[in-house]
């Protein structure tokens, strides 16, 4: 039997424990900027400060990064570090208050009060509401007081004249604390958006949050958090943002249209129409709810109305290169590749510096034809002669959704030899539903059967399952004529991945029938892992009955390989076998290869 097809095909389970690891990637600065906050709060200012410093090395002009790294040089006692790195944030960020009042801790304890009161009243103009900026200015008016009550009385009274009492410092005036408010607020925007065009998200999150805690029931502040969270899968505190957004302007199509981004990515079709829908009829000729009607419609599967949203857009609109991206991509799923070639060519045209748009030019249309030949040699013991299972199959896909299969297997058992020649027809009902029927006949039989009708299917129930990846039901039924009896089998199985589908878990239960009413069950346990992109292993173990001349058998098999590939258009396929049933045991090596063209 060829290790491709038949139900023991499995490797000890024990080689996954030996898989190589991919090796750990670089820390994105982001991360390294939160854990360096996160040892702050915590004390460990040396890994603060190595972790802030990886993050630098790579965005040297991160201020928020720099600010904190500030606050754990104080800690650290390294005053002259601090004091150039508070100050290395105003040259960069002017208002940021932050460093300011970092410098104005380090003018305290290195008493001088003047500069120190000087710079936390600045801070406070700015942020009324600072509680430490507030805390440290009534440490300065204690410590003034105390260097008053603590100074030597002169030795002998001299008459003399008084000095004029300093002026107290000028209190800000109302109006100066909300001209400052709002100059700080619009500066905490504008730097919060650069961050966010630049991709920097998690930054841009903190500039946003500060101006939300100036302006609380600022729509447009909230649209953007949702924004930012979104980006970093923050996915319930951008539902919750595009929420307050919405309560607070009802009629906010950027709210709205948010809130139908995250359903679609929850797999919520429903609602994210029902969300998109609302937007066009508040705002009819918008051209972001379109597409996003578009994208709710490829999710969907309705190809075809997602090519003439997109088509009556291109039509409204001819410098737009999202909308040309999105009809190209719809026609490619539909296989239109000239006209596909050509939305990317005039995207491309449009934005030709994107790099979006390069990379369309250099999609390819996927091959259609699929060769596969392998060969399989068992050994057996109690002095059996050897068995040989070769194959030869090509698969042609009529359409993104059909596939077509013709087979030839060429089988010796015990010196005889048989041709068998089967067709088979894959189709996709959905990117969840898929279903197979085939069929084989072997003319002059002697130990496969004349006749094997097949059907079967795959159905993704879940997209994250209990594991955290889709969970998925297939079965596989099979009848088979031989010369004097007939068998039916039934294999129904359930599928688990994780670790983005590179691990996958399958259980199959094996129940077979024939015409004398002889049950024989068992089962199929393989797991499989993708190591590489290119490289991946399987293994599993297999107690479950094999059919032979009409005949049942039970089988108890140990089974796995690899599959290599070493180009694009190539795969390598090697397996082994160790199955052991009471008349003898046997011992398999299988080697295929497939091309794509």
């Amino acid at each position: 039997m060829p290790v491709i097809a038949p139900p023991h095909a499995v490797l000890l389970g024990l080689l996954l424990a030996f898989c190589s690891v991919a090796p750990a990637r670089a820390q994105a600065p982001e991360t390294l900027y939160e854990e360096g906050v996160r040892y702050r709060l915590e004390g460990r200012f040396d890994d603060a400060e190595r972790m802030l410093q990886e993050a630098l090395s790579e965005q040297p002009k991160n201020v928020d990064a720099l600010v904190q790294l500030g606050f754990v040089q104080l800690a650290q006692g390294k005053n002259e570090d601090a004091q150039a790195t508070f100050e290395r944030v105003l040259v960069l960020s002017p208002n940021y208050e932050d460093a300011r009042y970092g410098l104005a801790q380090l003018a305290f304890r290195n008493g001088n009060l003047d500069e120190a009161e000087n710079l936390t009243n600045q801070v406070l103009a700015a942020q009324p509401e600072n509680a430490d900026a507030q805390a440290l200015a009534d440490n300065v008016a204690r410590a003034r007081e105390a260097q008053k009550t603590s100074a030597a009385s002169p030795p002998e009274a001299v008459p003399t004249v008084p000095a004029p009492p300093e002026p107290a410092p000028a209190k800000p005036t109302p109006e100066e604390i909300a001209q400052a408010k709002r100059k700080r607020l619009a500066g905490l925007i504008a730097e919060a958006t650069r961050l966010r065009l630049d991709g920097r998200s998690a930054a841009a999150e903190t500039r946003y949050r500060k101006a939300l805690s100036l302006a609380p029931e600022d729509a447009d502040i909230l649209v953007a958090l949702g924004l930012v969270t979104a980006n970093q899968d923050k996915l319930t505190e951008a539902r919750e943002f595009f929420g307050r957004a919405l309560r607070l302007a009802p009629s906010y199509t950027d709210a709205r249209l948010g809130l139908a981004r995250l359903a679609l990515r929850a797999d919520d079709t429903a609602e994210a129409r029902r969300l998109a829908e609302e937007a066009k009829a508040r705002e009819p000729e918008s051209i972001e709810t379109e597409l996003l009607l578009a994208r709710i419609d490829i999710a969907e599967g309705d190809l075809t109305s997602a090519d003439a949203r997109y088509e009556a857009l291109a039509r409204r609109t001819n410098d737009n290169a999202e909308v040309m991206v999105g009809l190209g991509d719809t026609r490619f799923r539909q296989w239109r590749f000239d006209e596909a070639r050509a939305a990317y060519e005039r995207a491309h045209e449009i934005a030709p510096d994107d790099p979006v748009t390069a990379g369309r030019l250099e999609r390819e249309p996927p091959k259609r034809w699929r060769f596969t030949a392998g060969s399989e040699y068992s050994a057996l013991t109690e002095n059996r002669p050897h068995w040989t299972d070769s194959v030869a199959v090509l698969s042609y896909r009529l359409s993104p959704a059909a596939t077509v299969t013709g087979e030839t297997r060429l089988a010796t058992r015990n010196n005889s030899t048989d041709l068998q020649i089967g067709a088979r027809i894959d189709y996709a009902f959905s990117d969840a539903f898929a279903a197979n029927a085939s069929i084989a006949a072997t003319p002059r039989a002697d130990f496969l059967a004349r006749v094997a009708l097949g059907a079967g299917m795959a159905w993704r129930i879940a997209e994250d399952g209990p594991t955290g990846g889709p969970l998925f039901l297939e079965m596989q039924t099979r009848h088979e004529f031989s010369a004097d009896s007939e068998v039916t089998s039934l294999f129904p199985a359930i599928k688990a991945a994780i670790v983005d589908e590179r691990l996958t878990f399958k259980v199959t239960w094996v129940h077979a029938r024939d015409d004398d009413s002889t049950v024989s069950n068992g089962y199929i346990l393989r797991t499989d892992l993708a190591a590489t992109d290119r490289f991946r292993l399987f293994a599993g173990y297999a107690d479950a009955p094999e059919i032979s001349e009409g005949s049942l058998f039970e089988t108890r098999t140990f089974f796995g390989g690899v599959s290599f590939d070493p180009v694009d258009w190539v795969t390598i396929n090697a397996a082994i076998a160790h199955e052991r049933r009471d008349a003898f045991e046997r011992n398999s090596f299988a080697l295929n290869f497939s091309t794509r063209f």
